[in-house]
């Protein structure tokens, strides 16, 4: 089961919002690349390449953006959907779900 931290979430949204207010079309497409990202995951969630010793990372290139998340059991934990140029660790503190 696919699980999204709170903060994960708004980021997306806030990103979106951020891509729309410059170009709407290409906010679709961000959001698409996102989701459909996510969707990978839940179903391959092995697929992607490990980020530390616990981490995984699904780039999306054409966005600058990366999922990082955290595979537990038979649940996977999205921590953050992050643009390229943010300190890419801070988000790190967020996992306290498993």
């Amino acid at each position: 089961m696919l699980h999204i931290h709170e903060e994960a979430e708004r980021e997306f949204i806030e990103n979106a919002e951020f891509i729309a207010d410059d170009n709407y079309s290409a906010s679709e497409e961000f959001i698409d690349a996102v989701e459909k990202g996510l969707r990978e995951i839940e179903q391959f969630p092995r697929r992607y390449a490990h980020y530390g010793k616990q981490y995984r990372v699904k780039v999306i290139e054409k966005f600058r953006h990366s999922i990082f998340y955290r595979i537990h059991g038979n649940d996977v934990y999205v921590l953050a959907i992050y643009h390229h140029s943010r300190k890419p660790n801070r988000w790190k503190k967020r996992d306290t779900s498993v």
